[in-house]
């Protein structure tokens, strides 16, 4: 599919909606006018604690039995 010519016109500027804009700012203009065109009134939640699985999937694949605490700090997760 052949990219309009004024979506290539589409800057930080042209976007209102501070959530897009933050998409803008985090993952660049490209990410979010391919948002705009493909996912336009879609509501997204990405979770606070999104990444719990994974890191607790690499604790269990890497853990070797000798240094817990050094496990734990690679994910940023507590020991309590």
């Amino acid at each position: 599919m052949t990219q309009k010519v004024w979506l290539k016109a589409i800057d930080k500027n042209s976007i209102t909606s501070s959530d897009l804009l933050l998409i803008a700012d985090l993952c660049g203009i490209d990410v979010a006018v391919s948002l705009l065109k493909n996912a336009s009134g879609l509501c997204i939640n990405i979770p606070k604690d999104g990444f719990r699985t994974a890191k607790r999937k690499y604790i269990l694949d890497n853990y070797t039995g000798t240094s817990v605490s050094s496990q734990f700090a690679a994910t940023f997760l507590t020991i309590g």
